[in-house]
């Protein structure tokens, strides 16, 4: 793409979210150069923030930076292990952990999400065996019954085990696994598909923000933690939701906290609503670990963010492409990606939002 062309898209995507007001500059850190902290530097200079941002690794965009390297101890027990973060797909197919060397080998594969479904499908078909131990019982989880091969095993999770380390009773150095039910197995690689483990080492409030039980709290709406709003704030920490509008949403929010174009309620207030939320929570018998999994929260907070930052809610198109692709997960596991079933009403109303980020000479009818 040439330059001036490059230039166009950017001026395309520029607003002026002050509308006219006197906008207070902050000098803002951000932590992390993955896609939540890209973002969140994007609206803060566009807010007109001064940004300085930190990332650890070599390169910028978090678990979407492929890389060849793989852990050094394939059964996780070995304290002192290499770890790397980037969890890339050669492929590209998925942001879910990077493909492994199993052929002929023993896996076991801990958890039932996402991860968990995509792993067990590429690996099971030139894995000597593929042991997959859920916490949730095997008749509930549908689209494991989809993906059963006669190499596939089934074990119950430890309740006992504080989570995200349930998983086998007990891992040796030899690669012996002992499970709850009694089996035991020589394993070559365990793989834990649990999900993130939110940790925040260099982070000292003073009791102000918790982990607990993989609840970071307390959160205002999952962003700000009401004893020292706005001067701490969170963008991603959400699952379950479309990722890149949540983190969009959240860093325009900050940034007009922040230059003080969006106000926030009192502390007290702000502490009500997130007891009220962990209330809801409980009465729904949601684990504390599922403090940010929104399931069917999702669209009401990108909602109310959406309100909050002055802008349009959530096409329904894209909830109902959501839904759909949700859909046909479940149904569809071996081939979802590939056959996604959405109406063409769905895919026009798609185009035509896209259609005002293009240059005309661009935009590429889908059909040809």
């Amino acid at each position: 793409m040439e330059d001036d062309e490059l230039r166009e898209m950017e001026e395309a995507l520029q607003v002026d979210w002050s509308q006219g007001r006197e906008v207070r500059s902050k000098k803002v850190s951000v932590v992390g150069g993955g896609l939540a902290g890209l973002v969140a530097i994007r609206e803060l200079c566009r807010e007109g923030h001064e940004v300085v941002a930190y990332e650890r690794g070599s390169k910028l965009d978090g678990t979407w930076v492929y890389t060849p390297e793989t852990e050094s101890d394939p059964l996780g027990i070995d304290p002192t292990k290499t770890v790397v973060h980037s969890s890339l797909y050669d492929s590209l197919r998925t942001n879910l952990p990077r493909h492994i060397m199993v052929v002929f080998q023993v896996v076991i594969v801990i958890g039932a999400s996402a991860s968990a479904i995509d792993i067990t499908r590429d690996i099971a078909g030139v894995a000597k065996e593929v042991r997959v131990v859920v916490r949730r019982s095997e008749g509930g989880i549908i689209f494991w019954d989809k993906l059963r091969l006669s190499n596939m095993y089934f074990h119950p999770m430890n309740w006992g085990l504080p989570y995200p380390l349930a998983g086998p009773d007990k891992a040796y150095a030899d690669g012996r696994v002992g499970f709850q039910d009694g089996t035991e197995v020589i394993a070559d690689v365990i793989l834990h598909c649990t999900g993130y483990k939110y940790h925040y080492p260099f982070l000292h409030t003073d009791g102000a923000v918790n982990v607990d039980d993989n609840r970071v709290g307390p959160l205002y709406k999952h962003v700000f933690p009401p004893a020292l709003a706005p001067g701490i704030a969170f963008v991603g920490i959400p699952n379950f939701v479309i990722t890149s509008v949540l983190f969009e949403l959240q860093s325009k929010w900050i940034a007009g906290v922040l230059s003080e174009r969006i106000s926030l309620p009192s502390e007290e207030t702000m502490m009500l609503d997130v007891e009220a939320f962990y209330s809801k929570l409980e009465a729904s018998n949601v684990p504390k670990r599922h403090t940010h999994r929104l399931n069917d929260f999702k669209f009401e907070l990108e909602d109310w963010l959406a309100k909050e930052c002055g802008c349009p809610p959530i096409a329904e198109w894209r909830k109902n492409m959501f839904h759909s692709s949700l859909t046909s997960f479940i149904a569809q596991p071996e081939t979802y990606r590939n056959e996604l079933d959405c109406s063409e009403v769905l895919y026009e109303q798609a185009e035509q939002e896209f259609r005002q980020y293009l240059v005309p000479e661009r935009v590429i009818d889908r059909r040809q």
